[in-house]
Parts: structure tokens; C-alpha cells; sequence
């Protein structure tokens, strides 16, 4: 039975077993693997993957191709900060009308103090079954 060059197979062998001869094999296969000068062998596929992410960014107008990486990425989270400011001010509404709602219940029920977070989620259930009771009234009442 052989040992895998996998990150996944690595971490176990090399923090749990105490058999230093293991851990070295396991080690060398993960960090060598594709570089053995055989059928095997990936240098000139990693040569030619280079060359031709160079080529590519040249072709788009960009001198090295980290530049085009970071051009990409940062394309990405802009696109990433906008939809999250999209959905972060209708969920910020939201809450604090929840939160409202939950404070006239506190309120309602006798009770005067301030809604905090450890209760916020006891009253958050009252409030949905008291919202799914009155959607239920309507809907019975438009059934009559």
C-alpha cells in the first residue's frame, strides 16, 4: 500500500504518527510529486501554462500577469461590496422594524425594560407565530 501525495492524507501522518520514517515519505511524496523526471513528470506543462497566462495578459494589454490577476480580483470585490450594500441596508430596515415590534410586544405585555440580544430571540418567536396567527385570520376570512 503507497502513501498518496494528497494535502489532505498530510496533515494526519505528519501531526499524529510518531514513526518519523512514515512522516518523511509522506512529505517528500507531497512536495516532489509531479518532478521525477518520468511519464509523470508536469515541469513543461507548468512551463507552458505560464507562458501562455504571459501571452494572455500581454494579448489583453497588461505587461505581467499578476497585474491582470489583481486587475480581476479587484473587479471581484467591488462587485462584491456593491451586492452586499445591496442587501445590508434592506436587512438593516428590516431588524430594526423587527426590533420595534418586539419592543411594543415587551411593552404591551406589562413589562418596561429595553429588548437585549439574549432575549431578542424569545420575542422574535412571538412575534412571527403572532404574525402567522393574524396571516391565517385574513386568509379564513377571505375564504368565508
Amino acid at each position: 500500500m503507497g502513501i498518496y501525495a494528497s494535502k489532505s492524507k498530510l496533515y494526519p501522518v505528519s501531526s499524529i504518527l510518531p514513526k518519523t520514517g512514515i512522516k518523511r515519505k509522506t512529505i517528500q511524496a507531497y512536495t516532489t510529486r509531479g518532478n521525477h523526471n518520468d511519464s509523470l513528470d508536469t515541469k513543461n506543462l507548468l512551463a507552458r501554462t505560464v507562458s501562455l497566462r504571459a501571452e494572455h495578459a500581454n494579448l489583453l494589454g497588461y505587461k505581467l500577469t499578476p497585474i491582470l490577476s489583481l486587475n480581476r480580483i479587484w473587479r471581484r470585490i467591488r462587485q462584491c461590496i456593491e451586492t452586499s450594500n445591496e442587501l445590508w441596508i434592506p436587512a438593516v430596515k428590516r431588524a430594526l422594524a423587527e426590533a420595534t415590534d418586539m419592543q411594543k410586544m415587551i411593552n404591551n405585555e406589562g413589562s418596561h425594560f429595553k429588548l437585549q440580544p439574549w432575549i431578542g430571540g424569545y420575542y422574535a418567536e412571538k412575534v412571527k407565530r403572532r404574525s402567522i396567527l393574524s396571516m391565517r385570520r385574513c386568509f379564513v376570512l377571505t375564504l368565508n
